[in-house]
């Protein structure tokens, strides 16, 4: 081997070894900004998880406060109730010592009229005056009798006194409880929205945590892509000056093996030189590899990143639509031609025929797959008619499809003029929406139809698909498998979606994801 030989050998394994060096640091750093990256979406996975508690425990006190609310609403109603009752007993009692006052004043009446007209005189003078036995027994029966009634009808009306003061002593023990039970509950109450307060202000705290961790691991997300791209330049750029190298050290070695004085020299040199290009070749074509790697990596965390950004969204399925499928897209394979310098010394080489029976064989066959088939007249009409009538068919369905999309577009339009509406839990008008309520009003509003005002009532208003078959105007769901689903969505197409999100968050899009997964999706009937 010639010493220009020896010294192209040995650029081409300084090459290699240049090669080796640039792709380890390349993988290290990336392996740091994973790491980091990786920390911060189980952060938000963290925050999420204790989110969610606390969501369910503000669902549990807000239910507990509508209970509360509705035995004091009954309650109320029970002491209105009571008070009329005891106003009428009031009423009745006063009737009573009134008409009991009467017959007493007239009792004492009678006995003054009795004592001033000598009244025990008549008695006897009405008994005296008796004309029989029978008459005197008579005449004091009735003198008893008068007596007798007198008293009777006194301890009467103590009695029905008596029972109606009984009756509002009851009445005013029952209505005094149910005012206790009324303050008890009103406590109850206040303690349940204080403490609700507090969880509503973590909640919020939460999602502010939440927002900031995702816009962290965005931070460390583009920074690692911009090293990415940096050491990707700096590589491409490192081995760009070693081909260059290597091309010039090639070529002095061409040119200086074209100076040997033996042919047979020559040509060992000539393939030496020519197996190791073959070889510099090969470094370069590993280095390219290992470079788009290193890209693929790139691409593979913006993905990674979009994934956990939906991780911190939320999501519910409303109107089917027929949507257009996207045409597929041909990539056409691009081939890399080798570019030879024409002012390169070269010596004549032998050459090799091409094996033309192969190469016929392949005109051949190309031409056969080319050819045509001869068909009769009248399969070519019958070829036209079916054409024709798939043709009238396309364009029903591209019409029926315009039609139907036009009406989900008219739906989603008006859905979007709420993003950032307030949440309200239980509104249902635009000046403050919950998941339900938004639900409710846009399906109002546009179809005139009522899906339900909340969601126990809206997940029947369909019929129930998957998930993944959910289109834009269906209804996405969450549930927990226990009783009505406990949120809902507005689906727009892609896995997007609209909702009243919850305190603390206004109405906004979502993405459906593995980290906030709807269970089911329900196609509205219209």
């Amino acid at each position: 081997m010639t010493v220009s030989s020896k010294r192209f050998v040995t650029k081409v394994l300084a090459s290699a070894l240049t090669v080796g060096a640039l792709s380890g640091p390349v993988a290290t750093y990336a392996q740091d900004f994973d790491a980091l990256i990786n920390d911060t979406i189980v952060q938000i996975e963290g925050l999420s998880a204790t989110q969610a508690e606390l969501h369910q425990k503000l669902q549990t006190a807000y239910q507990e406060i509508e209970k509360i609310q509705g035995e004091s609403a009954e309650i109320s109603k029970a002491i209105a109730e009571d008070t009329r009752t005891l106003k009428e007993i009031e009423e009745e009692i006063a009737v009573l010592e009134e008409t009991i006052a009467n017959r007493e004043q007239l009792l004492e009446e009678q006995a003054r009229a009795v004592q001033v007209s000598n009244g025990s005189a008549n008695y006897l003078n009405y008994v005296a005056s008796s004309k029989s036995v029978t008459d005197l027994v008579g005449r004091v029966d009735v003198i008893n009798r008068m007596v007798s009634a007198n008293k009777d009808l006194i301890q009467l009306q103590i009695a029905d006194k008596e029972a109606v003061e009984t009756k509002h002593a009851q009445a005013v023990e029952t209505l005094e409880a149910k005012e206790a039970k009324q303050k008890e509950l009103e406590t109850a109450k206040v303690e349940l929205a204080t403490q609700t307060a507090s969880q509503e202000e973590a909640y919020n705290q939460l999602t502010n945590d939440i927002t900031l961790a995702a816009a962290q691991r965005d931070a460390l997300v583009a920074e690692r892509e911009q090293y990415l791209e940096q050491q990707r330049l700096a590589y491409e750029a490192q081995l760009a000056q070693e081909a260059a190298a290597n091309q010039a050290s090639l070529e002095a070695s061409v040119a200086a093996a074209s100076q040997a004085t033996s042919e047979a020299e020559l040509q060992a040199q000539y393939n030496q030189a020519l197996a190791e290009a073959q070889a510099q070749d090969a470094a370069i074509a590993q280095a390219q590899a290992e470079a788009d790697q290193a890209a693929a990596e790139a691409e593979q965390a913006r993905a990674y990143a979009q994934q956990a950004e939906a991780a911190a969204q939320e999501a519910e399925a409303n109107v089917g639509v027929v949507q257009e499928a996207a045409p597929e897209t041909l990539t056409q394979e691009s081939v890399e031609v080798e570019q030879v310098d024409p002012e390169m010394p070269w010596e004549p080489v032998e050459e090799t025929e091409a094996p033309v029976e192969e190469t016929e064989a392949v005109v051949e066959e190309v031409e056969t797959e080319q050819s045509w088939t001869a068909v009769t007249p009248e399969e070519a009409q019958a070829a036209r008619e079916e054409a024709e009538r798939a043709k009238a068919a396309a364009a029903q369905a591209e019409e029926a499809s315009q039609v139907a999309q036009a009406n989900v577009q008219s739906l989603i339009s008006f859905a979007e003029q709420f993003i950032g509406t307030p949440y309200v839990w239980g509104g249902k008008e635009p000046g403050g929406f919950d998941c339900s309520g938004y639900v409710y009003y846009v399906f109002q509003q546009v179809y005139g139809i009522n899906v339900g005002g909340w969601t126990g009532e809206q997940q029947n208003s369909g019929s129930r698909i998957g998930v993944g078959e959910a289109q834009a105007g269906d209804l996405y769901f969450w549930s927990n498998g226990e009783g009505a689903p406990y949120h809902v969505a507005l689906a727009t197409g892609n896995g997007n979606y609209l909702h009243a999100v919850d305190f603390g968050r206004p109405l906004s899009y979502g993405t459906v994801s593995d980290y906030f997964m709807p269970s089911f999706a329900v196609r509205v009937n219209k």
